[in-house]
């Protein structure tokens, strides 16, 4: 019913937080727990329900699709004492891919300032780390700098489309 995502650390920091991080399996179970109903989901009512609901929503994707990867690729999350946070962090061995999820339909460049100050002056920076911000827009955006925008539908949908 849960998922565990262990934390990723660098071996660097001493100010990295190891603690686990838990998300529903289901996120119809999640909503009946929360006891949400679809008023929860009304555009002024709750933006930080469906924020976690999508985390764990795109967690579950990416999980069901390593298995069918080439290549050894483990899913963690990353956050440090002072607020920086990276949702799911896939280690690839000398390549990282750093996710957020955002429950908004529109995306900025503020968005990635944790995905890019980790790869240039954070525990990522001896590696190659590429950034994907998931949202509910429906355009595929470049950041520059290996950072990328992605609908959450390029979960499930052809991603040169």
């Amino acid at each position: 019913m849960l998922t565990k995502l262990g934390a990723w650390t660098s071996g660097e920091g001493k100010r990295e937080i190891k603690n686990p991080k838990y998300h529903f399996a289901d996120s119809g179970i999640a909503c009946a727990l929360r006891r949400f109903t679809e008023d929860t989901f009304t555009i002024d009512n709750n933006p930080q329900a469906l924020g976690s609901l999508l985390e764990s929503f795109v967690l579950n994707e990416i999980q069901r699709a390593v298995p069918m990867q080439d290549a050894d690729y483990r899913l963690y999350h990353w956050r440090s004492a002072d607020r920086r946070e990276i949702d799911i962090l896939i280690d690839g061995g000398s390549h990282l891919v750093c996710i957020e999820i955002k429950a908004s339909a529109s995306i900025s460049g503020d968005d990635f300032k944790h995905l890019k100050w980790f790869s240039k002056d954070g525990p990522g920076h001896s590696r190659t780390c590429t950034g994907i911000v998931f949202y509910l827009g429906q355009e595929k955006l470049t950041f520059g700098e290996r950072n990328f925008a992605l609908p959450v539908s390029a979960l499930w949908s052809d991603i040169n489309a």
